[in-house]
């Protein structure tokens, strides 16, 4: 799932975390592994979302570490 918007704009977050809905939808159809890609400390501030961020079974990793996984892994 890929979160973009910025701490100048917050519309697009606001609009996306106003309902469970899209958070929800995402991850039960995810079929064996599911990303977050955003600003975690954006995100994480956001209904619904700080949850998903606060939970202790979803890892962090910087951008460049799970671009270095990524490419080690395939």
């Amino acid at each position: 799932m890929v979160l973009g918007a910025d701490r100048q704009h917050l519309g697009p977050a606001q609009w996306a975390s106003s309902k469970p809905n899209l958070l929800n939808v995402a991850v039960t159809r995810a079929k064996r592994r599911f990303f977050v890609l955003g600003d975690k400390a954006l995100w994480g501030k956001m209904p619904y979302f700080s949850e998903a961020a606060a939970n202790p079974k979803l890892s962090y990793r910087a951008p460049e570490e799970f671009l270095w996984e990524l490419k080690t892994k395939v």
